[in-house]
């Protein structure tokens, strides 16, 4: 709306991202739902992502323990070199 860099659309790429690695170790005839969705970015990754309006934002997720009743995955989100 403003025109300006905002870090409000990495949570919806931590949901998609974070949701996919869920998917990807799932049975048969089981569903995933993203129902509790954490995003906690470094202090200056507003500043870091407005340096570089040319880059993406790339988002690498893994499981988090072992699948049991519940399944959770984290994901770690880069400028460059920079994790944000």
């Amino acid at each position: 709306l403003t025109g300006l860099p905002t870090v409000a659309p990495l949570a919806m790429l931590v949901d998609h991202v974070g949701g996919l690695i869920n998917h990807a170790r799932r049975a048969d005839r089981e569903w995933t739902v993203s129902s509790e969705l954490s995003l906690e970015v470094a202090p200056e990754a507003g500043d870091i992502i407005a340096a570089s309006p040319e880059q993406a934002v790339t988002a690498i997720s893994r499981p988090l323990g072992r699948k049991n009743i519940a399944a959770l995955g984290q994901c770690e989100l880069t400028l460059g070199s920079e994790v944000i």
